[in-house]
């Protein structure tokens, strides 16, 4: 049957339904009959296959999109990987301080850095204001901060706390007090606090320099009696009230006897000195020991700066003695001091004192000169008084303020001179027993001369309550028996010789 379709289907044991479809043609009766059979699966029911068991269809395959790009093989494509040739750098990882973003936040060593200090001084430790971020400490920079002053190598959290008013160990709470450190001239230091605290106000230590330098002593009471052999300074950190330098009552305080020898001192109190040394001086017998608080007999300088000089005593020059040797007092106060003989605050022979912004003061002499004597006996003397006050010295015969004294041949010069800047120089309010020359006395020895300049200097007034008790100058030693007793008021200038004042 030419052009007929036949289609058979039927169904076969686990294939579900098979669908036949033969094409039939006829062409006679000798022809041949070709069938052409088209499969057609249908997945049926679980009941219809394999007995009733699911049939396991394989994995399903998704469509992935495009493949990304993982050099490194770290599990991180090149699309979020910040450096894919690397497999330690990607998001997640661990930072590291290496100055580079290891965990890909586009932020380099956050979190991992050390901080450093500027160490200027090299002394291991930095200062805290000044600091830097890194993994590896810059020149000049250290990782343990605290440095209180990174301009001295001497000063960190290490240091040991010396007397020099600085705070070494950068801690506040270390105290200085009763310290002493003595400083060689390259500035090299030494404790020497057990040195200077070994004696006691019974038995005050008897000290003798080494070598030159400078002592610097903290606040506290050291009982000793010290000669400088070489050039020293003396500065007491804490200042005059807090740092007393004490003889005990058995010592003079301070000596100078070797020639060329600098003494400087300066913020301490020198007191209780009783003097031990005899001068040099060929008026030795009759001026006696001398120099209760500081002895100076040589060719040699002392220079005295904010001090206080008190409660010392000697047979003359009982709180300050120099013979030969040049003598400064700048803003100090000498008071309270005892002379048996002569000059109970001050006495210089043959040599030159000069005292700026000073006080003499509540001195007191036996004889004369209660508060300063200005003696030219083996040479000349110059005393000069800048801006200085000299009040309420008392001597029991004359010159209860200033004496001078020329001896024959020796010529001797003083000055009182008051500045605008001075609220008061001069000498007032001074007492003296025989009521003669109670401010000043003035007296030369045959073929002796002298001279006495007042500039601006204040005498006291009976109005103001600070007169001196007598006469202001008495001048006495004139060849022909001259006495001449003189008073004068405040501001004055005028000038004085053997042949009056004008």
């Amino acid at each position: 049957m030419e052009g007929m379709k036949n289609a058979l289907i039927r169904s076969l044991p686990g294939l579900g339904s098979i669908a036949l479809v033969a094409t039939l043609i006829a062409c006679g009766p000798e022809d041949r009959v070709e069938m052409t059979l088209d499969v057609v699966r249908d997945a049926g029911t679980a009941a219809e296959r394999d007995g009733g068991q699911p049939v396991d269809a394989g994995p399903t395959v998704v469509d992935a999109g495009p493949t990304v790009v993982d050099d490194d093989a770290d599990g991180y494509g090149v699309d979020v990987d910040c450096d894919d040739s690397d497999p330690a750098r990607y998001p997640g990882a661990a930072e590291t301080c290496n100055g580079i973003d290891d965990d890909c936040d586009a932020e380099i060593d956050e979190g991992v850095q050390t901080t450093f200090y500027a160490d200027t001084d090299q002394d291991g430790y930095g200062a805290l204001d000044v600091s830097v971020a890194a993994c590896e400490a810059p020149p000049m920079y250290v990782a343990s901060a605290g440095d209180c002053d990174d301009a001295d190598a001497d000063v960190n959290p290490d240091a040991t706390e010396i007397c020099d008013g600085v705070d070494n160990d950068c801690d506040s709470t270390t105290s200085e007090d009763g310290l002493a450190t003595f400083f060689d001239p390259s500035g090299t230091h030494a404790d020497v606090t057990e040195v200077l605290t070994t004696g006691t106000a019974e038995t005050p230590a008897v000290l003798q320099t080494a070598a030159p330098g400078r002592v610097n002593i903290c606040s506290g009471t050291y009982y000793l009696g010290l000669e400088a052999l070489h050039t020293l300074e003396i500065v007491g950190i804490a200042g005059a009230e807090a740092t007393i330098l004490d003889g005990g009552g058995q010592r003079t305080v301070l000596s100078v006897a070797t020639d060329d020898v600098l003494l400087e001192i300066e913020g301490v109190t020198i007191r209780n000195g009783e003097a031990t040394n005899m001068s040099a001086s060929a008026a030795s017998e009759e001026i006696g020991l001398v120099g209760g608080g500081l002895y100076c007999d040589a060719s040699a300088w002392v220079r005295v700066k904010d001090t206080i000089v008190e409660n010392n005593h000697a047979e003359s020059g009982g709180g300050v003695f120099g013979n030969g040797c040049t003598i400064g007092l700048d803003n100090t106060i000498v008071r309270d001091n005892t002379a048996d003989i002569y000059g109970g605050g001050i006495t210089v022979t043959s040599h030159t004192l000069r005292l700026v912004d000073a006080l003499i003061t509540r001195n007191a002499a036996g004889t004369r000169g209660g508060g300063i004597l200005c003696w030219g006996r083996d040479g000349n003397a110059v005393c000069n008084m800048s801006d200085t006050l000299v009040s309420q010295n008392s001597a029991a015969h004359s010159g209860a303020g200033f004496y001078i004294n020329a001896y024959p041949g020796m010529n001797v010069r003083g000055t009182c001179l008051g500045t605008t800047e001075a609220a008061y120089a001069g000498m007032v309010d001074n007492y003296a027993g025989s009521d003669s020359g109670t401010g000043a006395r003035f007296y030369a020895g045959a073929g002796g001369t002298w001279t006495f300049e007042s500039t601006d200097c204040d005498w006291g007034t009976a109005a103001g309550g600070d007169d001196n008790e007598g006469d202001d100058i008495h001048l006495a030693g004139f060849a022909n028996g001259l006495r001449l007793y003189t008073d004068f008021g405040d501001n004055e200038t005028f000038r004085c010789d053997q042949m009056g004042c004008e």
